[in-house]
This record gives structure tokens, sequence and C-alpha cells, in this order.
């Protein structure tokens, strides 16, 4: 498979904030304003062979190579009236420009032995890839009124990162609808990363100087493995299958240029799951399962090396704990011969120690004043619970209806600057609307409608979005030649609009961009066009033979 893509993308930003001190007097207030625009040039080439030595021995090999090129150009106006440090009027323009090149590259090989044809078999895989990104960028920020203040700037990326990762899985059916499973995994990744900022010294045209507090040198070298067993016998229409997991994953984060904020860090669990499932003659499905899961935080969570952009930090946070979530979900489904399905679930996920991420206020003497920085930190308890409905009518083989919705409550409890604790609460809901018809054998028409509620977490709230999408496609000549056209979001209705209601801190922030797209593409097939199909559903393949 081959493919290359072009865009062009704008966005408008809109904004203003209110910063307090620790007495929760006004320390300043700011608004901005941006635009963006953006062009970003792709391509890749990707190949896989799967063939079958024998009815007992079957061998895949896959490889691919990418890479885009993003230029990027952002104008922005802002308003900042500090009333407590350096009390004044702050007003500026910013003027970015800069381009980043990414590249990459994949492969991996897949064998399966067959034991007998009873599902005794034994599968191996190893797999690779690795990606860098190469960026550039001049930044001027000129203020109307302070010229010793002003800003010019020239910044530079570089990055690479190679990950490999292996597993074996053996299955042996050791009675009648019986069966075990015995597997391990294991992966090792290497990422480094080199940043640098140059200040132009004030009065000069050519000399620089190297800004130390954004000067990043680093590397990171993570790997882990993980076994699991599972057990998985039939009673009938009854099946049960429970597994158990242990997983490890250890985390070497160095930072050269700052020592002091490195990580060496593992983490080792334990992770039960029961299953279990009913299946009627009537064709009524019925499920419970329990799992229990860990989301361990990464290295650059973790570490307090602080990021300064021009206006705000980021930082991590040495004390963030693993979050670990116990999960517990029914469900029914009901196919029909003529009608098509109908679907309900609901769920309960009680989670201990939730990572979020924290937007809060302090004063920086790198700043001189009062500054926004956010950091991740634990929930101290939080759990969510909701319902799935899906229903899909479907008209012989000319039409195809799929309603899906999701309503859930969210809770969740944090201690904030060691004072009371912060109550979350969260209802939201979802819907998504599928329609696909087919017309005279060769024409199919697809269409769709999202809509999700706001949602809110920490401190923030984020407002609803929604959209409606469209697409044509058609085949000739027994699907030797297919051609496509599709329109995302046709009333270019996205956008982000979010809220912080910190107790220090209050922003409003609103980015609208051109998320209205079309796409067309048309594919040419050759050989035996039965085999597509299967190849792509093993993950061997990947996207249109040419698309734009």
């Amino acid at each position: 498979y081959a493919n290359g893509n072009f865009y062009i993308q704008k966005s408008n930003d809109i904004g203003h904030s209110i910063t307090f001190d620790e007495n929760k007097d006004t320390s300043s207030y700011a608004t901005n304003s941006s635009k963006e625009y953006a062009n970003n040039f792709s391509g890749g080439l990707y190949f896989n062979v799967d063939y079958a030595m024998d009815s007992m021995n079957t061998f895949s090999l896959w490889m691919g190579g990418y890479g885009n090129e993003y230029q990027y150009h952002l104008v922005s106006e802002d308003f900042r009236q500090e009333f407590i440090y350096n009390p004044g009027k702050y007003q500026y323009n910013t003027d970015q420009t800069g381009k980043t090149g990414n590249y990459g590259g994949y492969g991996g090989i897949w064998y399966e032995h067959k034991f007998n044809n009873e599902g005794h078999n034994i599968m191996a895989d190893i797999g690779f890839n690795f990606w860098g990104q190469n960026g550039e960028g001049k930044f001027v920020r000129t203020y109307q009124n302070e010229n010793s203040i002003n800003k010019n700037k020239k910044t530079s990326l570089s990055s690479h990162s190679y990950y490999l990762n292996t597993s074996i899985e053996y299955v042996l059916p050791y009675y009648k609808d019986g069966e075990l499973s015995i597997g391990v995994s294991g992966n090792f990744n290497n990422d480094k990363a080199v940043s640098h900022n140059d200040t132009l010294l004030f009065g000069t045209t050519e000399t620089y100087i190297s800004d130390q507090l954004r000067y990043l040198n680093s590397a990171e070298y993570n790997g882990g493995f993980d076994t699991y067993v599972t057990i998985q016998q039939k009673f009938g229409n009854f099946t049960l299958k429970g597994g158990l997991r242990t997983e490890y994953i250890h985390f070497n984060y160095q930072i050269y240029n700052s020592l002091t904020d490195n990580v060496n860090r593992g983490y080792w669990g334990l992770f039960p799951s029961l299953h279990l499932s009913y299946r009627t003659k009537s064709m009524h499905n019925f499920k419970l399962s329990y799992t229990r899961r860990v989301s361990n935080p990464s290295a650059t969570q973790l570490t307090p090396f602080i990021t300064y952009d021009e206006d705000t930090y980021s930082t991590g946070n040495p004390e963030l704990l693993p979050t670990y979530t116990n999960s517990v979900e029914a469900g029914w489904n009901k196919y029909f011969d003529k009608f098509g399905s109908v679907g309900l679930s609901a769920y309960f996920k009680n989670s201990r120690d939730e990572i979020n991420s924290l937007t809060d206020v302090i004063y920086s003497d790198v700043f001189g004043r009062m500054v926004s920085f956010s950091m991740p930190v634990n929930s101290g308890k939080s759990y969510r619970t909701g319902v799935d409905l899906n229903v899909t009518y479907r008209l012989k083989s000319f039409m195809n209806i799929r309603f899906y919705s999701n309503i859930y409550y969210a809770h969740s409890e944090t201690v904030f600057r060691e004072e009371d604790k912060v109550m979350t609460h969260n209802l939201a809901y979802s819907f998504r609307l599928n329609f696909w018809a087919k017309l005279w054998k060769v024409l199919e028409i697809n269409a769709s409608a999202n809509y999700h509620s706001k949602t809110k977490n920490l401190f923030m709230e984020t407002k609803p979005t929604y959209s409606i999408n469209c697409g044509l496609r058609a085949d000739f000549l027994n699907r030797k030649i297919s051609v496509y056209l599709n329109v995302n979001d046709i009333f270019n209705w996205n956008k982000r609009v979010s809220n912080i209601d910190n107790p220090y801190y209050i922003s409003y922030s609103s980015v609208k961009y051109n998320s209205r797209s079309i796409s067309a593409g048309i594919t040419f097939r050759f050989g035996k066009i039965e085999l597509e199909s299967q190849a792509k559903t093993e993950g061997r393949g990947t996207g249109e033979s040419i698309g734009g």
C-alpha cells in the first residue's frame, strides 16, 4: 500500500483569565487572541506478506515507512494588567513561524504452528519501530511600551525513538470444551531528545545566547514484561473464563542538564479477571465480567523537571502513584433474523489514586509575578458508572442504521493545597448515529452524526462537541477499481471550549479551527482481490492504495 496526504489547517483562539494570590486578592487580568495557519505534507509505503507453508504452519512479514513535514505560522495579541507584582499594563504581539519534520518505520514477523485442528497451537511474534523528529522555529514578541523586554529567539528540537517488542502464546485444549492459554511478552523503548532555545541579545542583530531554563537534553530507557494464564471452560451454552496477569515496567529517565530530576523507578502488579457469558437458542446473549487494571504514571509525569513556556510552566510530580481500577460490567444482546440487534450494558469502575491534570498558580522568581502552572496529581477516590445502548437495524443488504448512546456519572475527591477536599461531579452523555446504504449494487452512501455533552474533571470543564460526516464510495469492474469521497464535519461546527474554575485561577479558552475537510481517493486492485480483506483484518497492511 502507498498513500499521500496534504492538508491546510486554520484556527482561531480567544481567551481570558484572572489570577489571584494566596490571599485571594486579584493579582492579574489577561486576555489573548491568536490565529494559526498550518499545512502538512505526509506519505507512506507499506508492505506485507502472509504465507501458509502448509496446513499447520503460517508465517507473516510486514514493514512500512512514513514521513511528514509540518509548517506553521501563528500570530497573537495579548494584554495583561498586573496589580500586585510589577504593577502596570503590558500589551504585546507575538509572531511564531517554524517547521517540523517527522519520519519513521516499523516491521515485524509473526509465526503460528498448529499441533492439530482442535485449537492446540503456539504463536510467536517480534516487532520493532523507530521514529524521529527535527524542527526549528522563530519567535518574536514585541511590546507596545516596553521595548527593553522585547524577545527574539530561535528554537530547535531533535528527537528519536526506538521500540522493540516480542511475545509468545501457547494454547492447549485440556478437556472437552476447555482451553488453557499461557503467554509472555516483553518490550523495550529508547527515547532521546534535545531542545534548544537561543535568545537574541538585546541591542544586537546576530548575537544569540542560550536560554538554559528552556534547554533540555534527555534520554529515557523503559522496558517491561507481562505473563498471563487464562482458562476457559464451556458448559453447554454457558462459558466461564478466568485469567491472571502479572505486569512489570521500569523507567530510567535521564535529564543530562539537570541530574537531580532523573527518574529511576519500577512497578509490579498482579491482576485477575473473570468473565461469564450465556447464550440462548433464541439468540439472547448475556455477559458478566470483572477485571482489575493499572495505569502507571509515565517518566515525564514523575520528574520534577520544570518545562518553561513564555508565560507559564509545567512540571511532574515525584509523589504520583499508579491508578488501580476495579471494573464490573454486565450486558445483554439480542439478535433478530430480520431486524438486526439490540444491546444494553451497564458498568461500574472504582479507581484509587486516579491521575488528573491540575492547573494552579504560584509566585515565580523566574517571571517575577504570579503565574499559572500545570502538574499531574492523584485523586483520593473516584468512580464512574454508566449505561450503554446500541441498536442496529438492517434492511436486507440495502441499508444499515446503527444508534449508539452512553450516559455516565463520574465522581472524584481530591485534597487541594492541603485544604478541604474538592468534590468533582460529572453527569455526561454521548450519541452516535450511523447510516449506510447501497444503491444500484455499486454506490455506497454513509453518514454519521456525533454529539458529546460537556465533561468536567478537577477544576476543568469542557463544553459539548458535535459533528456530521458523510461519504460516497463506488466500485467498478468487479472491485478492481474503487473511488471514494468523504466530507468530515460538514457544517464546520467543531471547536474546543474549556473553563478553569480553580479558586486561585479562573480562565476561559475557545479554539475554533477548520474541522471541515474533504478527502477523495482511488484504489486499483491487482491479483487475487479476495485476499485483500484478509490481509487488512490481520493488521499487516494500512489504508487505501492512493489517497489525497
